[in-house]
């Protein structure tokens, strides 16, 4: 049987030493994950998500969900928008599908994953500065599998508060369409990890008059 001293020492330190292990864990295991894909919603309805406009951003409108092309490969979980329900009208003219998303006070490592498929061809957009494209090419390369994907982790480009990521969306002649999927994460501030291991601490603080063996 262990010693009565040994008992003790262990269920007074156990606190402890789990609030420890919280804050030393890896910042990844803290990591926080925004998602935002295109087409919330039914086909033929407005995007709540997603806003396009066809004047250089000027103005903003919702998009409009779409069915998809024969020709077109979709991403899982996602719908085809464009700037009207019939996605005919536009050629040789750019889009800006425009998404919007918030980062905490603090927050560190961002990183941003961009999957698209365009009609004809899509840019990448974060706060203004571009960070991949597709091949400037009238073909269907842009609409097949697999999706072109972008990526950035540069800290630069991500900002406290709204940030928003845009696809320009450039169609040489009808029909025209582009369906996404983003991916943000992020490490919140270390005083999250604080709050994380004090809730710990304070679950196990009521328990410390139960036995532990």
């Amino acid at each position: 049987m262990m010693p009565t001293m040994h008992r003790r020492y262990i269920r007074r330190s156990f606190p402890f030493l789990l609030l420890l292990a919280t804050l030393c864990l890896p910042p990844a295991i803290f990591a926080n994950t925004i998602t935002i894909v295109s087409g919330n919603g039914s086909i033929g309805s407005a995007d709540p998500v997603v806003q396009v406009s066809t004047d250089s951003g000027a103005t903003y409108n919702p998009a409009t969900i779409i069915s998809a092309n024969p020709n077109y490969s979709v991403i899982p979980g996602t719908q085809w928008l464009a700037f009207n329900s019939s996605g005919f009208g536009l050629q040789n003219t750019d889009m800006l599908f425009r998404v919007a998303f918030t980062l905490p006070a603090g927050f560190s490592s961002p990183q941003l994953s961009l999957s698209v498929f365009a009609d004809n061809v899509a840019t990448g957009i974060l706060n203004g500065v571009i960070f991949g494209g597709q091949p400037f090419i009238q073909d269907q390369s842009n609409f097949t599998n697999p999706p072109s994907v972008f990526t950035t982790s540069n800290p630069g480009l991500f900002q406290v508060g709204q940030n928003f990521l845009t696809v320009d969306l450039y169609n040489f002649t009808d029909p025209s369409g582009v369906d996404f999927k983003a991916t943000i994460t992020f490490v919140p501030e270390p005083s999250s990890f604080l709050l994380v291991g004090g809730t710990l601490l304070g679950g196990l603080f009521v328990l410390k008059r139960r036995p532990l063996f």
